[in-house]
């Protein structure tokens, strides 16, 4: 990767922009839901932590980078469910502890960098005469104060990082449809299922069924 302004030529380290901070970085809001996965709870640690050695090229967490995972709590406790679901919240705990030992690694890396609280706002590819392949520009903003070195101090501020491959990782999320859902008083009805499932999501939708309950007697739930 590059800074956009040269200083970064030659180097061919690793980029990572994520829009959260250091908490959601690795775990997202994953942990944030109050469900079970619906995959082996301990499928989410040996896909890291198990060697493979005969992978072309090898995988695994011994003796790399990774090895600091290997003992962690929060993926013994995965290994010990075995293979039943476990809650998200378990989930979210040990991607949080991988997320936290991948951002150390990159941060102690001269040729590496983690743009915390960093939105993409712009992608532009172009031919790089000297390196002889095309580039990519990636535009980012800055969306929240940054802590890290070498990346957007100030909220708003905007910076260019130039990078020969680039992988998105843009996730999922749930929208309120157009037209009639557009008014106030009918999105005031309405709540998100993917809000719903998190912990502050069920403690609003009981508390709003308990209200219809007072009010009336009974309440009625549609589920589209």
């Amino acid at each position: 990767s590059d800074d956009g302004g040269g200083s970064g030529r030659g180097l061919a380290g690793v980029c990572v922009v994520d829009p959260g901070g250091t908490k959601e970085f690795g775990r997202g809001k994953l942990g944030d839901y109050v469900i079970s996965s619906n995959t082996n709870a301990d499928a989410f640690v040996t896909v890291i932590t198990k060697d493979k050695l005969d992978g072309h090229p090898r995988e695994g967490a011994s003796g790399t980078v990774l090895s600091p995972l290997l003992s962690m709590e929060s993926g013994q406790n995965l290994l010990a469910v075995g293979e039943k679901i476990a809650p998200l919240k378990s989930i979210g705990d040990w991607l949080s502890d991988v997320g936290a030992v991948v951002r150390l690694t990159l941060e102690k890396s001269e040729k590496s960098k983690v743009f915390l609280g960093c939105t993409v706002i712009g992608l532009h590819q172009r031919r790089d005469e000297e390196r002889g392949c095309l580039i990519w520009e990636v535009k980012l903003s800055c969306n929240r104060v940054f802590r890290g070195k070498g990346g957007p101090k100030a909220i708003g501020e905007e910076m260019v990082v130039c990078a020969k491959n680039l992988v998105m990782a843009t996730g999922g999320r749930q929208m309120f449809p157009i037209g009639i859902f557009t008014s106030p008083k009918v999105r005031d009805k309405l709540m998100l299922s993917d809000y719903v499932l998190t912990t502050k999501g069920a403690k609003e939708f009981q508390e709003r069924l308990d209200k219809a309950r007072a009010k009336r007697g009974y309440c009625k739930v549609a589920i589209v």
